[in-house]
Order: structure tokens, then sequence, then C-alpha cells
């Protein structure tokens, strides 16, 4: 399953060339923080062609790429920022064909880095998890997603050309579904995915807990020929108000509070059982920052009852791959799970699907 015995994290503390991070912003700082675990630190930052404006980051002047080449003989690229742009990737690729170059995973939400020390504690889960995978094709996504993780090296995710909409055509049922839920709605661009694939579909129930996010998603949907149903709260295993940290874009998160652009704010939080009293559904997407398991336990009522498909994120905590595969897999007769990957630097947008085809 894993071909490389090699701990990014691990080779970095012990290197000694200097570290040139690309990009700024939050990424940067995560990664930041993260070299700070293994007693290092960046040299110097850059950004690409048509970003250089002579800005400073974290005190150091923001270069371009020819400009690091010509300070360095030798240097190690760490991207820290994620991507889905063709040209963008295009320029990654191209940096990495003749550089040293890594795009380090970091959990989205708070904490410990995926190291080799990591996987080999949980080994056994992950290999489980691995066996309830459907298809071969799922089984070297999750492998490639496992290498990627410990090695950095975007050999690994860079081949996968798969657009969110192919995928919702091949691994969901989308001519079945009359209801959704769509957890982490974002501006509705998936609602109007899922519109544009479900010619069935009669009421979608949205939750988007950003409230900048939430003002576009409302603007984008109103003219929508399903019900829709919306709700400016985030998913998860209890009723409340609590603290999240926004950031109006896919980042907003219960765990943000070391973003420095984040603005703390109280919403609601809604358990799915709550909301829907009993009513079923045909289809429930999560993509909740790192809350996955907690939105699941709040729809286990619904779930148990009504077996609907799932697309679930498995990239937002190092153990989504071992935790939130076998627990669905609990919740249904011998399901259908495959995981795909779009085209996206780092793992981002690495999800699980799950059709219940003993309906």
């Amino acid at each position: 399953m894993v071909e490389v015995n090699f701990d990014l994290w691990q080779y970095l503390a012990g290197d000694k060339k200097p570290i040139v991070v690309y990009g700024m912003g939050d990424g940067a700082d995560k990664l930041i923080s993260a070299l700070a675990r293994i007693g290092r630190e960046p040299d110097d930052y850059f950004a690409s062609d048509g970003f250089v404006r002579g800005q400073f980051f974290h005190g150091k002047q923001v270069m371009s790429f020819d400009a690091v080449r010509k300070k360095y003989s030798e240097f190690v690229v760490l991207v820290s920022f994620g991507t889905q742009i063709p040209d963008v990737i295009e320029n990654i690729c191209k940096i990495d064909s003749e550089f040293e170059l890594y795009a380090p995973d970091l959990p989205v939400c708070p904490g410990e880095l995926f190291t080799y020390d990591f996987y080999s504690s949980h080994k056994e889960e992950f290999d489980f998890a691995r066996t309830l995978l459907f298809d071969d094709a799922s089984k070297k996504e999750f492998d490639d997603v496992l290498n990627f993780k410990l090695s950095g090296k975007i050999k690994y995710i860079k081949f996968s050309q798969s657009s969110q909409l192919s995928i919702a055509k091949s691994e969901l049922r989308c001519y079945n579904y009359k209801s959704y839920v769509d957890g982490g709605a974002y501006n509705g661009d998936t609602v109007l995915q899922m519109c544009s694939l479900c010619p069935e579909l009669s009421k979608v129930y949205a939750f988007e807990p950003d409230a900048r996010s939430f003002r576009k998603m409302d603007k984008t949907l109103a003219d929508i020929t399903p019900s829709f149903i919306k709700y400016n709260a985030a998913l998860g295993n209890s009723d409340e108000e609590c603290i999240i940290y926004e950031k109006g874009n896919r980042n907003t998160s219960l765990y943000g509070e070391n973003a420095t652009d984040a603005v703390k704010k109280t919403i609601s939080v809604c358990r799915l059982d709550t909301v829907l009293a009993g009513e079923g559904v045909d289809f429930i997407k999560l993509d909740v920052e790192g809350a996955e398991l907690d939105a699941l336990n709040g729809a286990k009522s619904t779930i148990l009852t009504y077996r609907p498909d799932l697309q679930i994120s498995l990239y937002h905590r190092p153990d989504d791959l071992f935790t939130i595969i076998p627990k669905v897999y609990d919740m249904y007769d011998k399901p259908r799970i495959t995981v795909r990957k779009t085209r996206y630097i780092p793992a981002w947008d690495f999800n699980m699907y799950l059709v219940n085809e003993n309906d």
C-alpha cells in the first residue's frame, strides 16, 4: 500500500538546504508553524509572476522565482497553498521537474502532522479501511493519497484529471435523488451542480455557517426550481451555539483559532436529525471543515432509517481516512464505497462516495 519509506517532516528537520516557501497568507502561516515544530523556518518566500509587488511577508521581501534561483544554488521549495487552477498547477509541476519541491500535507484543522510515525501507529486501521473500498481505482487513489501525505511529492496526485461533475456522474445515482442535504454549501456551487444532474430533485436542505458565503449562496440559488431550505448554520452532533472562525471562503471552520485573517463569530450548530424531524432524504453531502464525524453522529437516525447515499470529505484531518470509511460502512449492509480525488494540489477535494445498492 505505502511504497515510500520517507517522512517529509523528518527529512526537512535534518536537511540543511534553504527552505523557500511558495505563497503567502494563511497556508504559509500554517506551514511556518509546522516547520517550527521541527526546528526549521523559511529562509525566503516567493510568489507567482504578477503577484510580486515589493511586499513583505513575515519580515522578508517576497521574491520572484527567478530571484530565488539567482540567490541560491540549492534550495527546497515548499508549496503553502491549495490550487486547482490549471496554469498554477502547471507552474508547480514545472518547478518540480527542475528543482526539489514538496507540497506538505497540513491538516485543515489543528492537529498532529502526518508523519511516518503517525502512519505506522495506525497502519492496521488504514489497512482495514482500504479493504472496505469497492474497486481497484479507489484503492489506488487511497494509496496515492497516503504516499503523498507522507512524502509531499506531487507525483502521487498530479495526474488526477477528474472533475467534481464527472465524479458525481460516475459515482452517484443522481437520477434517483428527489431530496438531498448539502452540508457546507459554500456559495451554492454544489447545489447548482446537483440540480443539473438530478432530474427528479424537488427539495434541497443547504447548510452554510459563513455569513458572507451564505449571502452569496442565497443570491446564487434564488431562481432554482427545487424547494430550497437554507440554514446559516453548521452541522454537528448537538443543537447549540458555538464559535466559528469566518474567512469568507471554504476554510471557515469551528477550528480556525490560529488563522490570522479569520473573524470570530457565534453561530448555530444543528443536528441533522433534529432539523429533518423524521423526514427522509436520498443523498447527503458533507464537506464541513473537519466536523464530518460530528455531523454523521448528528444524522445517525436519518441514515439508519433511510439509508441515503453519501458524499463525505476525507482530507480535513489526518485520521479521516481510517475513521470515516469504517463508520459509514457499519451503518449499511455492504454498501459500495469508492474514493475519488479531483485535480488539486495538495490532496484536497478527496471524497468518499457511498451508494446503498441494497435499498
